[in-house]
Parts: structure tokens; sequence; C-alpha cells
């Protein structure tokens, strides 16, 4: 039995059950565009919208506020960090052993280009997003073995500190990686940037909705 599972929600679903993620590919895909008027280039035209909205996305983006999962007797607190410059995005899930977000057990990075398509035909200013994951590492940050098996990671030999690429397979063997497109939507609303909501295989389909939980910027790109 194998398990398909995009980045985006299954770092958090290994915590839980030792599940873990999926990698994708991106196309891109032509734009709908009204007539352009006379001396604009259509391209042109139908692109300004992506790039309007591209460049609200630049930046680095965390967690409003941590989200809390059950791990064995634990509770653990996840803090997300997203940040986009104008191709690539960077991904990072840090997983807290305490509240105040002081004891850091589990980290994951990933990164890989993103494509903006057109916007949402059912969210107003939200758009399609297509992401990638060309690289993805796992960083144990605290010497827990009864964790390190409770998730699956044995198999990777984890070293506390030293980041290990888990595109090998060691996390899990029922899991596979997959190079799916990773269909997703973005929306900064509010001073908030939110993702596609969950229950959906982004693998096969988009989120028709957005998650509840939002990021809030803390960093401009430069």
């Amino acid at each position: 039995m194998t398990a398909t599972l995009t980045r985006r929600v299954a770092f958090a679903l290994a915590l839980v059950t030792g599940l873990v993620l999926s990698v994708a590919a991106a196309v891109v895909l032509p734009l709908r565009a009204d007539a352009a008027p006379a001396g604009v280039d259509r391209a042109e035209r139908r692109a300004a919208p992506v790039v309007e909205f591209r460049d609200r996305l630049l930046g680095t983006w965390r967690s409003a506020t941590p989200t809390e999962f059950p791990v064995g007797a634990e509770t653990v607190y996840l803090v997300t960090t997203v940040s986009f410059d104008e191709q690539r995005e960077w991904l990072t899930f840090v997983a807290y052993t305490d509240r105040e977000l002081t004891r850091p057990l589990l980290q994951y990075d990933s990164e890989g280009v993103y494509v903006l398509r057109q916007p949402s035909a059912t969210l107003p200013g939200t758009y399609d997003i297509d992401l990638t994951n060309e690289q993805q590492y796992v960083t144990l940050l605290q010497d827990r073995p009864d964790i390190v098996e409770q998730v699956g990671l044995a198999d990777c030999e984890p070293v506390v500190g030293e980041p290990f690429d888990t595109s090998n397979g060691c996390w899990r063997e029922i899991l596979t990686v997959s190079t799916c497109i990773d269909h997703d939507l973005v929306s900064v609303r509010g001073g908030q940037l939110r993702f596609g909501g969950p229950g959906t295989n982004r693998c096969v389909t988009r989120p028709t909705s957005l998650a509840t939980a939002g990021l809030v910027r803390v960093a401009d790109w430069r």
C-alpha cells in the first residue's frame, strides 16, 4: 500500500500518523484575457494581473498562530514559513514541543519553482497556483528516539542538527514521493496569505475553499 500526499499537509500528518509528503512538477498553462485595446500586446495584457498579484506574494510569511497536533501523549505546535521570490518558493515547517516555541523538535524544508495561473473561478481575490518541490530535507532538533520511531524516521538514521534528504524513500517504505503537480489556491487579503483548505488531494484536483489559518508577512523580498 502506498500513500501520496501533497507537501503542504503531509508534514503535519507525519507527526500524527507517520505519513509524509509528495513533491510536484509545475506546468505553465495559458491565461484567459479579454480583448486588448489597440497598441497593447495581448500577451502583455493577459499577464498583467498575474504579475501584479505575484508582486503581492513576494517576501516571507509565517503562521499567524501555531497549529496544535497531538503526538502520542504530547502536543506539538507547528509553525509554517513560506518565502516567495519572482520564480521560487521556500517552504519550512518547524514542530515545537512547547507552546512558547522554544523547543523545536523537527524541521522540514523544501523549495521549488511555482507558477501562478488564472484567478480562481469561484473565490474572489484568489489565484490558482501550481507548486513544485525540487528538494526536501528534514532536520531532527531533539534527541528523541521515541519520536523518530513513532513518525517512521528510523531508517533515515537522523543525526541531531544535521539535515538529511528524505527523497530516497527512507521515511516510511509504505510511502512514495510523487512528481505530481501540487494544485493549490493562494490568496492575500486582510494582511494574511492563505492557501487552499484541507480535504483535497492536490495531485488530482484543486481545493475549492481557502484554509482558515493564515500567514502574516514577516519580511519583504529584497
